[in-house]
């Protein structure tokens, strides 16, 4: 594995990135630390409706939307498209861990 030594996180960093988004997580896959954001409901639109998505195999289409998720909601290392290439499974995991933070969650829905 390469080290990155751009991909240096500060406190002050991450305070920006609170103030910018207010709530941030911290997800480790394996060796990997990553920083992410929730999605907003209007990137989600626009990923689910983008055609360059819609590949001639469409069981690559949700592939290629999670790493379209997470790609957009990493806020850190930089280095997202090498690091989603050499870890198999990290974008189908933090895709899903965005998802869930983002309210696409199974709730506890009761009849009353």
């Amino acid at each position: 594995m390469k080290i990155d030594t751009t991909n240096t996180l500060t406190e002050s960093q991450i305070n920006d990135w609170k103030k910018q988004y207010k709530k941030i997580y911290k997800s480790i896959v394996g060796e990997e630390v990553i920083i992410w954001r929730k999605l907003k409901r209007s990137e989600y639109i626009d990923i689910m409706t983008n055609s360059s998505f819609k590949d001639d195999d469409s069981n690559k289409s949700p592939y290629l939307r999670q790493d379209a998720i997470v790609k957009m909601c990493c806020l850190y290392p930089s280095n997202m498209d090498e690091i989603i290439e050499e870890n198999g499974a990290l974008s189908t995991y933090i895709s899903d861990e965005i998802m869930l933070k983002s309210g696409f969650e199974i709730t506890a829905t009761t009849e009353m």
